[in-house]
């Protein structure tokens, strides 16, 4: 089987002799294994781990240019300015926000991107794509991330929380049609779509789980709709405890929950309320393991996770959220080596 076939098969909760596996890593931790790879001979048939997926991503539409204002400064299509210094890269490659888009709660003469707008998929490969075998996933911003761009992270909590102002719900809904023009526009060589964004803390949610619902989860349905009726997995990624709304994702069409970080999440509960309807996908201690454990941690933290998130299929194994750059490389490679030399589902 393809590794795209095996994928297919743990979503569906089929059972598939060994744990497929997914590595979101830092560039500097992914030319570190690169490097530890290439020089002891063990690249994989990909050229790096023999991942089972193969992410790509929108671009920005036909004509468009980051604006450079200055230094390690980039203003992208919708207004906001981006810090992409070395210091901040250095603890990711997402750069950090400088100044949003909006000073104030009012999108009056604001226009906001067309997500469906031409040239975003230009540079995709798409026979590429299929033959390589590989689960392919538009990866792309989710709803809650791409609303608080545009105002900050504060300012946003605080516009969901004002009761008085519509504002919140007007960029959510701008927000849900600019990722579903994405969805909509997206090549038929994609298996998956995994939305991007964060709702949770290291205890709950960020927000209480009745604005959630009240404001978010209509709109995340329609997204979610939108990619299930072009045939494409849901995966959802959320850092932190987000376990009081995982009923709710299963109800409007959530297939996949990632990173399940340990640090935040019992994740054996999890599987054991929701295995059945969720597939789940990360579960190595990004915060904990890979940062501060031996060898040997990371070694029983696969078999526990192998033998029980695992069990019965429905994982996908890979470092809770992407691999920091201060985590220990002795403890990445091991963890690469355990999943490229093949670990073994435990069937009923």
């Amino acid at each position: 089987m393809t590794r795209r076939e095996i994928i297919a098969k743990t979503i569906a909760h089929e059972p598939t002799e060994y744990v497929p596996y997914s590595f979101d890593m830092t560039s500097k931790i992914a030319a570190a294994v690169h490097e530890w790879l290439a020089d002891s001979g063990k690249l994989a048939d990909d050229g790096f781990i023999g991942d089972y997926f193969q992410f790509v991503g929108p671009g920005a539409p036909a004509g468009f240019k980051a604006e450079n204002v200055g230094g390690a400064l980039y203003k992208d299509e919708f207004g906001c300015i981006w810090d992409y210094s070395a210091e901040r890269r250095e603890v990711g490659d997402h750069g950090c926000l400088y100044k949003p888009a909006l000073a104030a709660p009012s999108l009056k003469g604001y226009v906001f991107p067309n997500g469906a707008a031409p040239g975003r998929f230009d540079h995709v490969d798409a026979d590429g794509l299929t033959k390589s075998g590989k689960y392919i996933v538009l990866g792309i911003t989710g709803l809650f991330d791409t609303c608080w761009h545009l105002r900050g992270f504060e300012n946003f909590l605080g516009d969901l929380a004002d009761s008085e102002s519509s504002f919140a719900k007007e960029a959510l809904d701008l927000g849900t049609e600019f990722i579903c023009g994405i969805v909509n526009a997206t090549p038929p060589c994609v298996n998956g779509v995994r939305f991007t964004e964060d709702w949770g803390l290291q205890k709950g949610l960020m927000m209480s789980p009745v604005l959630w619902r009240k404001l978010l989860k209509p709109c995340l349905k329609k997204m979610y709709d939108a990619a299930r009726s072009r045939g494409f997995n849901v995966i959802i990624h959320s850092c932190g405890d987000i376990t009081d709304i995982l009923p709710d994702l299963i109800e409007i069409g959530a297939e996949v929950v990632n990173p399940i970080q340990p640090e935040a999440m019992d994740v054996h509960k999890v599987k054991r309320e929701y295995g059945r309807d969720l597939t789940f996908y990360g579960g190595i201690g990004s915060q904990s393991t890979l940062v501060y454990g031996t060898v040997q941690d990371v070694i029983d933290e696969v078999e526990d996770r192998v033998r029980t998130v695992g069990k019965d299929g429905g994982y996908i194994i890979g470092p809770a959220g992407a691999a920091p750059c201060d985590a220990k490389l002795e403890n990445i490679f091991k963890l690469v080596e355990l999943c490229m030399n093949g670990l073994k589902i435990k069937i009923n």
